[in-house]
């Protein structure tokens, strides 16, 4: 029974501690409840704005994944080419390094 009476006894500062979490806990769950229930309607020039601006967005976002798309085909093709052709001049085609050995670990 003595052990359940050391978990409740708290001293001044312990206390003011709990009592300031719990009222921050209730600021925070106010606010978020605040926030949700306010609700703000757009008036229609401003939903056409809105509308304007994603597909200004939309338009930007696809031709940056084109522009992206054309240079990593562009780079590969070049590359390639350039590989195959050393590999003519050379007379056999580059293969992978053999990996290099690693330092055994210490045992303890």
């Amino acid at each position: 029974m003595a052990d359940k009476k050391d978990w409740l006894a708290m001293t001044r500062h312990e206390r003011r501690g709990a009592l300031a979490l719990v009222v921050l806990a209730v600021v925070v769950v106010i606010a978020m409840w605040l926030a949700r229930s306010r609700t703000h309607q757009l008036t229609p020039a401003e939903q056409q704005q809105v509308r304007q601006f994603e597909l200004m967005a939309d338009s930007l976002q696809q031709a940056a994944d084109s522009a992206k798309h054309a240079t990593k085909t562009k780079a590969k093709g070049t590359k390639a080419k350039a590989q195959k052709s050393k590999a003519k001049a050379k007379g056999k085609p580059k293969g992978k390094a053999a990996p290099q050995r690693m330092a055994p670990v210490p045992q303890f």
